[in-house]
């Protein structure tokens, strides 16, 4: 899948760089492929250790030691993972900014070269992979005797595996809870910032509205009560929305309330 990102977009758009006829800038196609690129690099070297390794293959030989190495380079996943969000809106700024680049991904994305998949998409196709490696090493494991040699460093290499899969479980579970409150946010006239440190996403939900926009918002509708669990409970009402958000901020910092927001329910939840 990498090297379609790189046959189909990178080569193409340096080219049109070469050419002084730029599609993009130097710039925004570093800022748009580098960490994938260092990827595809990683997983070539992989690819390469394990045939190496299987060209001269005997009972004795081990692989566990080339995925525990593989394991200590994840930090160029991080990388990709904490800056993706800043490459989502660079394409997206682009599409919107350069008809050229916008003519660029009509032609390329979601075709049957690409697999149906758009660039984003393409993009996180490779976190995929951290399953199929789990299961790849469990049955590896599962073929080799206990006495063997390799037995434990494949049993390193799965808790390593599989430690770090979790963590990109969770880094695409806050892109995507993110992206989700930024939508909200667009859809919500007057709403506040929303997307804030220690804050999640619970549940979105339809409410309809109770009076005129231009009214007070009655002050029954508001209050504050306290429980064991939580130093505040505020609710407030938004009057002019068409979904009911609940967004709670980590608990227990210095000094902070740590409220629930609630949006658009006279009741809150019990």
């Amino acid at each position: 899948m990498l090297e379609i990102v790189r046959d189909v977009y990178v080569t193409p758009l340096k080219a049109a760089l070469s050419s002084n006829r730029a599609i993009l800038s130097a710039a925004n196609i570093q800022i748009i492929f580098s960490d994938i690129l260092q990827i595809l690099s990683l997983n070539r070297q992989f690819l390469g250790n394990l045939r190496d390794r299987l060209q001269d293959w005997g009972p004795a030989h081990c692989v566990g030691e080339i995925f525990i190495k593989f394991g200590s380079q994840l930090n160029t996943y991080t990388n990709f993972f904490n800056n993706y969000p800043v490459v989502l809106k660079t394409i997206e700024k682009c599409r919107e900014m350069i008809p050229a680049f916008r003519a660029f991904l009509k032609r390329h994305d979601k075709t049957v070269v690409t697999k149906m998949l758009s660039l984003p998409e393409l993009l996180l196709y490779p976190s995929r992979r951290f399953k199929e490696y789990v299961h790849l090493l469990y049955a590896l494991r599962l073929h080799v005797p206990a006495d063997h040699a390799d037995r434990g460093d494949l049993t390193t290499a799965i808790d390593q595996i599989k430690k770090y899969k979790g963590y990109i479980d969770q880094m695409k579970q806050n892109i995507d809870m993110k992206d989700q409150l930024s939508d909200i946010q667009r859809t919500i006239c007057g709403c506040p910032t929303l997307s804030e440190v220690n804050r999640y996403l619970i549940r979105v939900q339809d409410v309809a509205q109770l009076h005129c926009c231009e009214e007070e918002i009655n002050f029954s509708l508001r209050y504050n009560t306290k429980s064991h669990e939580y130093k505040a409970l505020q609710l407030t009402m938004y009057v002019n929305f068409s979904h009911w958000i609940q967004s709670l901020h980590s608990l227990g910092e210095e000094g902070g309330a740590g409220p629930y927001l609630w949006m658009g329910s006279l009741r809150p939840q019990k």
